[in-house]
Protein backbone atom coordinates (compact mmCIF):
# COMPACT_ATOMS: atom_id res chain seq x y z
CA UNK A 1 0.00 0.00 0.00
CA UNK A 2 1.15 3.43 -0.74
CA UNK A 3 2.70 5.63 2.13
CA UNK A 4 0.13 8.70 0.93
CA UNK A 5 -3.16 6.38 0.54
CA UNK A 6 -5.42 5.75 3.25
CA UNK A 7 -6.90 2.69 1.28
CA UNK A 8 -5.38 -0.13 -0.87
CA UNK A 9 -6.09 -0.07 -4.51
CA UNK A 10 -7.31 -2.83 -6.47
CA UNK A 11 -3.13 -3.79 -7.29
CA UNK A 12 -1.83 -3.25 -3.90
CA UNK A 13 -4.56 -6.00 -2.43
CA UNK A 14 -3.78 -8.51 -5.56
CA UNK A 15 0.31 -7.87 -4.47
CA UNK A 16 -0.37 -8.60 -1.21
CA UNK A 17 -2.46 -11.70 -2.30
CA UNK A 18 -0.06 -12.87 -4.54
CA UNK A 19 3.48 -12.90 -1.93
CA UNK A 20 0.64 -14.34 0.74
CA UNK A 21 0.41 -17.45 -1.49
CA UNK A 22 4.08 -17.32 -2.46
CA UNK A 23 4.87 -17.64 1.10
CA UNK A 24 2.51 -20.25 2.05
CA UNK A 25 3.91 -22.59 -0.82
CA UNK A 26 7.68 -21.81 0.40
CA UNK A 27 6.85 -22.51 3.81
CA UNK A 28 7.44 -25.91 3.67
CA UNK A 29 10.38 -25.69 1.60
CA UNK A 30 8.24 -28.21 -0.99
CA UNK A 31 7.99 -25.33 -4.03
CA UNK A 32 11.96 -24.02 -3.27
CA UNK A 33 13.87 -24.89 -6.80
CA UNK A 34 17.15 -25.00 -4.36
CA UNK A 35 15.19 -28.46 -2.57
CA UNK A 36 17.00 -30.44 -5.03
CA UNK A 37 14.79 -33.60 -4.07
CA UNK A 38 12.22 -32.20 -5.69
CA UNK A 39 14.07 -31.87 -8.61
CA UNK A 40 15.87 -35.17 -9.48
CA UNK A 41 18.38 -35.22 -7.38
CA UNK A 42 17.89 -38.30 -4.35
CA UNK A 43 17.20 -38.13 -1.15
CA UNK A 44 16.74 -40.50 1.79
CA UNK A 45 14.33 -40.23 4.20
CA UNK A 46 16.02 -42.35 6.48
CA UNK A 47 17.61 -41.08 9.60
CA UNK A 48 18.52 -41.99 13.10
CA UNK A 49 15.38 -42.53 15.12
CA UNK A 50 13.52 -43.01 11.63
CA UNK A 51 10.31 -43.52 13.48
CA UNK A 52 6.82 -42.89 12.25
CA UNK A 53 4.82 -45.38 13.69
CA UNK A 54 4.15 -43.93 16.71
CA UNK A 55 2.57 -40.63 15.51
CA UNK A 56 0.46 -42.58 12.83
CA UNK A 57 -0.75 -44.89 15.95
CA UNK A 58 -1.85 -41.69 17.95
CA UNK A 59 -4.21 -40.68 14.97
CA UNK A 60 -4.91 -43.74 13.32
CA UNK A 61 -8.45 -44.49 14.60
CA UNK A 62 -9.81 -40.42 14.06
CA UNK A 63 -8.44 -41.16 10.58
CA UNK A 64 -10.14 -44.15 10.22
CA UNK A 65 -13.19 -42.94 10.80
CA UNK A 66 -13.25 -40.41 8.44
CA UNK A 67 -12.51 -42.69 5.79
CA UNK A 68 -14.91 -43.64 3.16
CA UNK A 69 -13.81 -47.20 3.54
CA UNK A 70 -12.03 -47.83 6.79
CA UNK A 71 -10.28 -51.13 5.85
CA UNK A 72 -8.85 -49.48 3.05
CA UNK A 73 -7.55 -47.10 4.99
CA UNK A 74 -5.84 -48.68 7.88
CA UNK A 75 -4.37 -51.53 5.26
CA UNK A 76 -3.00 -48.54 2.98
CA UNK A 77 -1.71 -46.53 6.10
CA UNK A 78 -0.29 -49.48 7.66
CA UNK A 79 2.06 -50.03 4.61
CA UNK A 80 2.83 -47.34 3.62
CA UNK A 81 3.97 -45.71 7.44
CA UNK A 82 6.33 -48.47 7.13
CA UNK A 83 8.05 -47.02 3.56
CA UNK A 84 6.87 -43.48 2.95
CA UNK A 85 10.08 -43.33 0.75
CA UNK A 86 9.18 -46.09 -1.54
CA UNK A 87 5.29 -44.14 -2.06
CA UNK A 88 7.44 -40.48 -2.66
CA UNK A 89 9.10 -42.56 -5.53
CA UNK A 90 5.78 -43.91 -7.24
CA UNK A 91 4.41 -40.39 -6.49
CA UNK A 92 7.23 -38.61 -7.69
CA UNK A 93 6.62 -38.98 -11.74
CA UNK A 94 3.04 -37.73 -11.23
CA UNK A 95 4.25 -34.82 -8.83
CA UNK A 96 6.79 -33.85 -11.21
CA UNK A 97 4.12 -34.12 -14.65
CA UNK A 98 2.45 -31.54 -12.37
CA UNK A 99 4.75 -29.65 -11.49
CA UNK A 100 4.41 -29.58 -7.62
CA UNK A 101 6.98 -30.96 -4.78
CA UNK A 102 4.76 -31.42 -1.81
CA UNK A 103 3.84 -34.89 -1.71
CA UNK A 104 1.59 -33.99 1.88
CA UNK A 105 -0.27 -31.11 -0.45
CA UNK A 106 -0.57 -33.40 -3.32
CA UNK A 107 -1.95 -36.69 -1.54
CA UNK A 108 -4.66 -33.85 -0.09
CA UNK A 109 -5.93 -33.09 -3.11
CA UNK A 110 -5.70 -36.44 -4.81
CA UNK A 111 -8.15 -37.29 -1.35
CA UNK A 112 -10.16 -34.76 -1.66
CA UNK A 113 -10.87 -34.78 -5.63
CA UNK A 114 -11.27 -38.40 -5.19
CA UNK A 115 -14.06 -38.19 -2.29
CA UNK A 116 -16.02 -35.93 -4.93
CA UNK A 117 -15.51 -38.19 -7.42
CA UNK A 118 -17.23 -40.75 -5.62
CA UNK A 119 -19.94 -38.72 -4.31
CA UNK A 120 -21.10 -38.25 -7.82
CA UNK A 121 -20.31 -41.59 -9.32
CA UNK A 122 -17.59 -40.53 -11.45
CA UNK A 123 -14.97 -43.21 -10.16
CA UNK A 124 -15.84 -46.22 -8.20
CA UNK A 125 -14.85 -48.59 -6.48
CA UNK A 126 -13.37 -51.34 -8.06
CA UNK A 127 -11.72 -55.21 -7.43
CA UNK A 128 -7.76 -55.35 -7.21
CA UNK A 129 -7.92 -59.35 -7.72
CA UNK A 130 -8.56 -60.43 -11.16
Amino acid sequence: MSSNRKYWSRDDVKNWIYEFKKNELLECGCEDPENDSLYGEEESYESPGYDLAAPYELGKARSMQNARCPETYEKTADVMIKIPEEVIEMLKPLMQKFNVGCPSSFAKAMSDVMEIAMDYDVVQPFKTEE
